[in-house]
């Protein structure tokens, strides 16, 4: 009789035990349900070329924020990627000279959309690199850059007129130092054969 009765207590308290952790649990995962915030992952771009149009990179990156004028260092800006239209495109190589400095704008967006804007098909041609860049403050961050890969690279071709020009009003718009946008002034081009597309890539600057 008694080993009975002490059954029934311990009986009673396992339930009552199991219906306060019940309520326990349930009570926690509905302050973590209610109180959750998504984590989200951010990325740094360091944009050298057309993606210093903010403005118009957040049109497919909705994400995006300018971060402002920052610096690339060990590394130079070069005109030697090789595009469809058989002209040359902008790129940033490594450099071993200790004053190589690339300047361009540096844009927070949330890694999840990095796609919108990096096309899988680009692999073949581009590669987002890993680099250290710093600000007007000397502040560092960790960003990635496009660069072009080796088999993509062409020495022998100039990039046309118009791309030219867009890339100095870019860097213009972007208050990039005017010394580095005189250095790239200075870098030969060729004029567009095609008259027409010549004609209409103007008119779009």
């Amino acid at each position: 009789m008694v080993i009975q009765v002490i059954h029934i207590l311990m009986w009673i308290t396992y339930t009552l035990n199991t219906v306060s952790y019940c309520k326990f649990f349930i009570t926690f995962y509905t302050a973590i349900r209610l109180n959750y915030k998504p984590i989200h992952i951010i990325m740094i771009l360091f944009a050298y070329a057309g993606n210093m149009n903010v403005e118009k990179f957040v049109k497919t990156v909705p994400s995006a924020r300018n971060l402002g004028v920052a610096k690339l260092p060990g590394y130079s800006f070069a005109f030697n990627s090789t595009g469809d239209d058989e002209s040359a495109k902008a790129n940033v190589v490594k450099s071993f000279d200790p004053d190589a400095v690339v300047w361009g704008v540096l844009i927070e967006l949330l890694d999840e959309e990095r796609t919108n804007f990096h096309d899988p098909m680009w692999s073949s041609v581009l590669k987002l690199e890993p680099v250290l860049c710093f600000d007007n403050k000397d502040n560092m961050y960790h960003a990635e850059v496009f660069v072009t890969q080796p088999h993509a690279i062409s020495t022998h071709l100039l990039p046309f007129d118009w791309y030219h020009n867009k890339i100095l009003k870019l860097a213009t718009d972007a208050q990039l130092p005017q010394s580095y946008i005189s250095q790239i002034a200075v870098m030969p081009y060729k004029i567009d054969p095609d008259e027409i597309r010549r004609q209409r890539r103007f008119k779009r600057m």
